[in-house]
């Protein structure tokens, strides 16, 4: 979640950046923002899972990533996650339709997949779960993936037709409490896990690695972390 002086990032989102106009703004929960935008062709190509950036101040960007893109691929939707009432959070619930904004579009390797993959986050983490799971879910060396999130109970219906195969579940005061009793819970199970990856609070993904480090018996390079949000900076 960078932030820089005000020429700064305007030569950076000048340089990097990619016109774009709001379609669709749908409030699908309490918590959860889905907008869809008609952007300018990326050369690259822009893909689900992608990590991309809004500049939503004169000084501030901010990460979030692309959930879904359209078969011409000049149109995306983005999930935003509306649950901390941070400056991030401010901007995306004032989008409406018809809004002009600039879509800086980032190199994201994505996630190994090969056998069983684990998908563990928040609700910051959603869109970017849900924009994997598409964007590999038609590739045949790929295994199944599965996983838990975890959101508030008023969000958790909203979110099941998004995440399939992902256990949605409700919150704890403590972020990341619910996930990692989940892990705790399931690893008896008859499942084994080849690769994770890890979104979200910070301080949650590292408890979660430490617990399929230790318990799981997952190799380090097997665990590929994103932390979004930590408890003591400025929220989302």
């Amino acid at each position: 979640m960078p932030s820089m002086p005000g020429l700064l990032a305007t030569i950076t989102e000048k340089s990097f950046g990619h016109r774009a106009a709001v379609t669709a703004a749908e409030r699908i929960s309490p918590h959860f923002l889905t907008v869809d935008l008609r952007v300018e062709p990326l050369k690259s190509g822009w893909k689900a899972g992608q990590d991309i950036q809004f500049r939503i101040d004169n000084n501030t960007f901010r990460h979030y990533s692309v959930m879904a893109v359209d078969e011409a691929g000049t149109a995306i939707s983005v999930l935003f996650h509306l649950g901390a009432d941070g400056p991030g959070s401010r901007w995306a619930a004032a989008l409406d339709v018809g809004r002009e904004v600039v879509v800086l579009g980032m190199n994201t390797p994505v996630p190994s997949r090969q056998g069983n993959h684990l998908y563990l986050g928040d609700g910051s983490a959603v869109g970017t779960i849900r924009g994997l799971v598409n964007r590999a879910a038609g590739q045949d060396t790929h295994g199944p993936a599965s996983g838990a999130v975890e959101a508030p109970v008023e969000d958790r219906s909203a979110l099941v037709d998004l995440l399939p195969g992902i256990e949605i579940l409700p919150a704890a005061t403590i972020p990341g409490a619910a996930v990692a009793e989940w892990i705790e819970a399931t690893l008896d199970e008859a499942v084994r896990y080849d690769a994770a990856s890890l979104f979200g609070h910070a301080q949650s993904i590292q408890r979660q690695r430490r617990i399929l480090l230790t318990r799981a018996g997952l190799a380090r390079k097997a665990i590929s972390t994103k932390p979004y949000w930590a408890t003591g900076k400025t929220g989302l």
